[in-house]
């Protein structure tokens, strides 16, 4: 798969992950896709939290992801989530 046809993948995905405030959520989509690099360096095989342009939490899982946002007074609802790995990955959209 091209790196053009891959941010299309996860674009697609995250931009249906978390329906709702669709204009919020897809600059966060925007934001991932644009950073991915530079977010897999920083977390890599970990889980984040994305809102409004930011990592607002980070985990080893979800739980633990969960917990992260929960702490910061954040509903994990109201965030984009990702899981950044390396590995090939096969997306069930």
């Amino acid at each position: 798969m091209t790196t053009n046809a891959a941010d299309k993948a996860l674009r697609s995905f995250l931009e249906n992950q978390h329906p709702g405030d669709e204009s919020a959520k897809l600059s966060d989509v925007e934001y991932i896709a644009d950073h991915h690099n530079a977010l897999l360096k920083k977390h890599p095989e970990q889980w984040i939290a994305i809102r409004d342009g930011e990592v607002v939490a980070v985990g080893q899982d979800f739980l633990e992801l969960k917990a992260g946002a929960a702490a910061r007074g954040i509903a994990i609802t109201s965030t984009v989530t990702v899981f950044l790995t390396r590995e090939k990955q096969n997306l069930v959209l």
